[in-house]
């Protein structure tokens, strides 16, 4: 799920999206054995609002920590502790459904 339209930017613009590391984290991911991802796009996309609108080919997994993602963000970020795999998807590896 893409959860903000500024999520789903960041993913056009930098090539990577993130999936938090977590008990629900699907077993593809952790064992780095994903090659594709759906995007669902919930309200906040109003006019492709609960719809999968975008797949992709997944090139790169990799573990990270928050400040790997956003390293400007403030050292007392209530998201700092958290861990999250990197998925690095080029661009043109997006397709519209």
């Amino acid at each position: 799920m893409i959860p903000t339209v500024s999520d789903f930017q960041l993913l056009k613009d930098e090539g990577w999206y993130r999936v938090r590391i977590s008990k629900q984290t699907p077993v593809n991911l952790r064992n780095e054995s994903a090659c594709w991802i759906a995007f669902y796009f919930p309200a906040v996309f109003k006019d492709h609002k609960f719809q999968i609108k975008y797949k992709a080919k997944i090139k790169q997994v990799e573990k990270v920590d928050f400040f790997d993602l956003f390293p400007n963000a403030p050292k007392n970020h209530p998201k700092a502790a958290r861990q999250y795999f990197k998925l690095k998807i080029p661009v043109r590896f997006l397709k519209a459904l």
